[in-house]
């Protein structure tokens, strides 16, 4: 696995979304990498049972920001 991906959106052949997205060893989306100038980073992280515990968004300018995921885990 991390393989990594490009998808490229155009709209009445203008280039309108970019992403190139990676994926860690299981196979998750590690990073969401918006390729466009004002573009978001997105990270993903995961627990050792291959949940998902938390997404943190980086903008092209300003402050990064996380979103901690909880759950009704056994």
């Amino acid at each position: 696995m991390g393989e990594e991906t490009l998808r490229v959106g155009t709209e009445q052949g203008i280039e309108k979304k970019r992403n190139a997205t990676s994926y860690d060893p299981s196979g998750h989306t590690g990073k969401v990498d918006d390729q466009l100038p004002n573009g978001n980073d997105v990270s993903y992280l995961y627990d050792l049972d291959n949940r998902l515990i938390s997404r943190t968004e980086t903008p092209a300018a300003g402050a990064s920001k996380t979103t901690i995921l909880l759950g009704d885990w056994p």
